[in-house]
């Protein structure tokens, strides 16, 4: 790991910004793989206000760019290749993103694919604003998601360790990175409606934060039950 970080801190212009960043890259590789997860959100605030980040208004990016994060918190503590020749850590850092995590050459193929049409599950259905039903509270009443089921059926042993590795994902809406995935599956344990776990984390209340995760879980359930 010291050869590693050697590598990094050789890009390292000497600025203040690009120390900072080095500080919060060391610290979150030095980090045991169960605590890096808290360590990763600093890093993570601090890598989203980098200039030269591909961005994008498409619709769809958020997504894209979630599974990048995801990719850097997997990768960065072992695979982070800094260019010789950049001029910072900070520019370095960008190229690897947007170049080595495909950010850059996915945000162009999403204007090249179709939109799908899709219905929101937090719409009111057919107006009903007396009682607050929405199409995921009518879906969610004919079969439950997988996760609220796990919760309401697993054994409290069980949950506890499905909830431990949850945590170590870093997973979270784009804009709220602190309403990661395992956060939210502790709140649903507790029987937290999606208002009020939207309401905990500042979300506004028309983000479609059950659709979120409802995706995100979908696709780290198999290496959760296969660990």
């Amino acid at each position: 790991m010291d050869n590693y970080l050697a590598k990094i801190r050789a890009v390292c212009n000497g600025s203040s910004e690009d120390r900072e960043l080095y500080e919060l890259i060391e610290n979150f590789c030095r980090q045991p793989e169960d605590r890096r997860g808290r360590a990763f959100i600093p890093l993570l605030k601090k890598i989203q206000g980098l200039k030269g980040l591909t961005r994008s208004k498409h619709l769809d990016f958020g997504m894209i760019l979630q599974d990048t994060w995801v990719k850097v918190y997997q990768q960065i503590a072992s695979d982070f290749e800094p260019q010789e020749q950049s001029e910072s850590l900070q520019s370095s850092l960008v190229t690897w993103v947007n170049q080595k995590l495909r950010l850059k050459y996915r945000e162009k193929e999403l204007w090249k694919k179709p939109k799908l049409q899709t219905r929101s599950l937090d719409v009111l259905l057919n107006g009903d604003r007396e009682h607050k039903n929405t199409l995921g509270d009518l879906l969610s009443s004919l079969e439950a998601d997988p996760m609220e089921q796990a919760i309401q059926e697993e054994e409290h042993q069980k949950l506890e360790q499905k909830l431990k590795k949850l945590c170590a994902f870093p997973d979270h809406p784009p804009n709220y990175p602190e309403c990661t995935i395992g956060k939210i599956a502790q709140r649903l344990s507790k029987k937290n409606t999606w208002k009020q776990i939207k309401a905990e984390f500042d979300i506004p209340p028309e983000y479609q934060l059950r659709n979120w995760f409802h995706r995100q879980y979908k696709k780290i359930r198999k290496s959760l039950e296969e660990e």
